[in-house]
């Protein structure tokens, strides 16, 4: 998410590789895209070409998470090292 602009299609290429069905999992991106933009996270642009695609793109808003999300990481990779420690 922090590392710019998606399209749609390369969402959904990327979801179809975690899901085991081949419609589900598209209709949960769906379903994710819209609540991510309702909560002003992301910001959807239509680009009027042919042909058409769409385009999304994170929020000053969302990045200000940035920081907060990589100290979750750190942290998530030292309980891991700790667990393993037992």
């Amino acid at each position: 998410m922090f590392t710019g602009a998606y399209r749609y299609t390369k969402n959904c290429k990327v979801q179809h590789s975690i899901g085991s069905k081949r419609i589900f999992p598209l209709l949960k991106l769906s379903k994710e895209l819209k609540e991510l933009e309702a909560n002003k996270l992301i910001k959807r642009i239509i680009h009027d070409e042919y042909p058409l695609w769409i385009e999304y793109k994170p929020t000053t808003y969302c990045l200000s998470m940035q920081p907060i999300i990589e100290e979750m990481i750190k942290w998530g990779r030292q309980h891991r090292i700790k667990i393993k420690e037992k």
